[in-house]
């Protein structure tokens, strides 16, 4: 919007500077007026060139900067901007410092959770595990067992 607006002034201005120079250049000198008319261009184009910086440059920047600081530390906290420029820039800056607060909590969150499955499902394993531990023994002795007794039977009658 605030591009739009800007480029569309630019252009008027282009317009409305050319109309200027067909009736003022008659009047006084074309050379003059073009050197007068221009000036009023470059001033123009200067003062939109600022107010471009002002309204989205200096808010992108600090998002930029702040999202750095994030990355670093992500305990930083992050803090409104001073000068938001649009209305769209506000709202990305107050998503982005949402988001900032909230990842810490989300991991948090994540961590305890996981931490309690892991207690949860680790109890009845261990149980099960301990239970079954003297019968699986057990069985495998039995196992052992009735296969040497089949070697012997085996070798004892086909040997």
């Amino acid at each position: 919007m605030v591009l739009g607006g800007a480029m569309l002034a630019t252009l008027a201005l282009s317009f409305a500077i050319l109309m200027a120079l067909r009736y003022i250049g008659p009047a006084f000198s074309f050379r003059r007026s073009a050197l007068a008319l221009s000036l009023i261009v470059w001033t123009a184009t200067f003062l939109n060139g600022h107010m471009q910086i002002r309204l989205l440059l200096r808010p992108i920047t600090t998002l930029s900067q702040q999202s750095t600081d994030l990355r670093r530390d992500p305990q930083h906290a992050i803090a409104p901007l001073p000068h938001y420029g649009t209305l769209e820039l506000r709202d990305l800056a107050h998503g982005t410092a949402t988001t900032a607060t909230a990842l810490p909590d989300r991991k948090a969150q994540t961590r305890s959770f996981t931490d309690q499955v892991t207690h949860d499902l680790k109890t009845p394993v261990t149980a099960i595990r301990k239970e079954l531990h003297p019968k699986v023994a057990r069985a495998v002795e039995r196992s052992v067992i009735l296969k040497a007794g089949l070697a012997i039977l085996w070798h004892d009658y086909f040997a």
